[in-house]
């Protein structure tokens, strides 16, 4: 309905978690340009692949997903300020979400066949710093406070008490 409004629409970085290598072409209506990444490799912090209004995916091999999705957006915005007309332009970095791999997961051509659209069983680590911010927060520590972890959750509403306690592992993946 924006562009009804002679609005132009720019769409960059993670759309839909089915949108993928077997249905890019079925570009999604109500964008002047869309630039998604697609499944398979839709949480790979590196190695993105894109595809752009319905194009062959595009891979960009060595490269940080954020900073792929960043230069593609100020590229979009550069377009909609030359075009001269009202814009609306929406920005989707896959940060923070999860990680499907790590820095060098995933493969181009279907090689990887651990992460399956759809598949539940698709391995899930912490997401993936750009290099430029991989020490940045190494003297930070997670704060915990008197009610961090707590063993006695007698006065707390049902759904705090049923929950269960951090194990080892939690609190090593949260730290």
């Amino acid at each position: 309905w924006l562009q009804s409004l002679g609005y132009n629409t720019y769409y960059v970085g993670k759309f839909l978690v089915d949108y993928n290598v077997n249905n890019y072409n079925n570009t999604p209506k109500g964008w002047t340009d869309i630039d998604a990444l697609v499944s398979p490799y839709l949480f790979q912090f590196y190695d993105p692949v894109f595809s752009r209004n319905g194009s062959a995916p595009n891979w960009y091999p060595g490269q940080y997903s954020t900073d792929v999705v960043a230069e593609k957006a100020l590229s979009q915005i550069i377009s909609a300020v030359d075009a001269g007309k009202p814009f609306f332009a929406q920005i989707a970095p896959i940060a923070p979400h999860f990680s499907s791999g790590g820095p060098t997961a995933g493969a181009v051509q279907g090689r990887d066949n651990r992460t399956v659209p759809g598949d539940v069983s698709v391995p899930r680590y912490p997401p993936v710093p750009a290099p430029r911010h991989w020490k940045l927060f190494n003297d930070v520590t997670l704060p915990k406070s008197a009610n961090w972890n707590e063993k006695d959750v007698k006065g707390k509403p049902a759904w705090i008490r049923s929950l269960p306690r951090f194990s080892r592992a939690n609190i090593t993946y949260l730290e």
